[in-house]
């Protein structure tokens, strides 16, 4: 995926491997939470309103960016929180969710992805992925979890009115010990009587990791939008119409 600039990480991670002789991996995690919930209770409506003519921007976005600290204390993190408007229908941005190519993080070589057959309740896609960026001394490499649902409530994987994309890292380099966040996808307004159908997005993205800024996490939300505007739809995994 293209959502974060890996440079300053990866120059961090070289250096400081150079020093340790060893790029490092921490244990692996399991997902902390519950994969069919948000990170956080945010609506896309927020973030992609009509204006009074009844129109919708759908070339800006709305991004907040900057540091926190969990409540319960510990490390800070960078976050990023935003969205915007999507002139496509939801299954059409669900579908683009799933061109995996499209959806590579900027400075990464290689990856392999697997989708899981066997799915927790409530999850329509369990995919992972792992990510690998060759250095001078050896390769650094980080793995994430993507979980997708369609909420109770929110049609059916058919025919979704909200989607539900949940990530978290758990296994991989010491200079990435914590990413994750949620994508949440809500149809605004269905394709009907000449109006063109809009798909509303938002985004909570945190990231603690080596040389990593509050512009990185808002940035990430903002090249996701970018991609879903204008990337290629991969509809192998999204299910067909009833």
């Amino acid at each position: 995926m293209s959502w974060l600039r890996l440079t300053a990480i990866m120059a961090a991670i070289l250096t400081l491997s150079m020093l340790a002789t060893s790029c490092g991996n921490a244990k692996r995690t399991k997902f902390g939470r519950d994969p069919t919930a948000p990170l956080e209770s945010l609506k896309a409506a927020d973030f992609c309103a009509a204006d009074a003519k009844g129109s919708f921007d759908t070339s800006n976005s709305k991004v907040n960016q900057g540091t926190e600290t969990p409540p319960s204390g510990g490390d800070s993190y960078m976050f990023g929180r935003g969205g915007g408007c999507i002139q496509r229908p939801i299954r059409e941005v669900w579908a683009v969710t799933h061109n995996l190519d499209l959806m590579l993080w900027d400075g990464v070589d290689h990856y392999t992805a697997s989708y899981a057959p066997k799915l927790p309740h409530g999850v329509t896609h369990f995919i992972e992925i792992h990510y690998v960026v060759d250095s001078p001394i050896g390769a650094v490499k980080w793995t994430m979890q993507w979980y997708h649902s369609v909420p109770k409530g929110s049609g059916s994987p058919q025919a979704p009115t909200r989607i539900v994309i949940n990530y978290q890292r758990i296994d991989g380099t010491v200079h990435i010990p914590y990413w994750e966040g949620s994508i949440i996808l809500e149809e605004i307004q269905p394709a009907a009587n000449g109006k063109p159908a809009i798909t509303g997005m938002v985004v909570v993205n945190k990231i603690n990791a080596d040389r990593t800024s509050p512009q990185d996490a808002g940035d990430t939300i903002r090249e996701l939008l970018d991609k879903m505007r204008s990337g290629d739809p991969n509809w192998g995994p999204i299910p067909t119409l009833e």
